[in-house]
């Protein structure tokens, strides 16, 4: 996937790991940053390198089309569809 990197606000939940702000492993669907670049393709701009490398890494194990999101070819059900899918 060809990424490009634009200026994007993003809110996302950090960590501090090693001097270095990073988001913490979170559900797909809570990484705005990710699905971000997933839909558009672009990663934002504000990004720290750690960031970029993170978002770069993590998008290689999803992919989106249409609304839906997938991973290794498998829907991955929304967060109010998991609680639905374990009760």
């Amino acid at each position: 996937m060809d990424v490009k990197e634009t200026q994007v606000r993003i809110s996302t939940p950090r960590k501090k790991t090693d001097g270095c702000e990073e988001v913490g492993r979170t559900d797909i669907w809570d990484d705005e940053a990710t699905l971000s670049v997933l839909q558009i393709g672009e990663i934002p701009l504000t990004c720290t390198v750690a960031e970029k490398n993170r978002i770069r890494k993590r998008i290689l194990e999803y992919y989106w089309q249409g609304q839906d999101l997938y991973s290794q070819g498998l829907l991955v059900p929304r967060k109010e569809q998991k609680r639905t899918l374990v009760n």
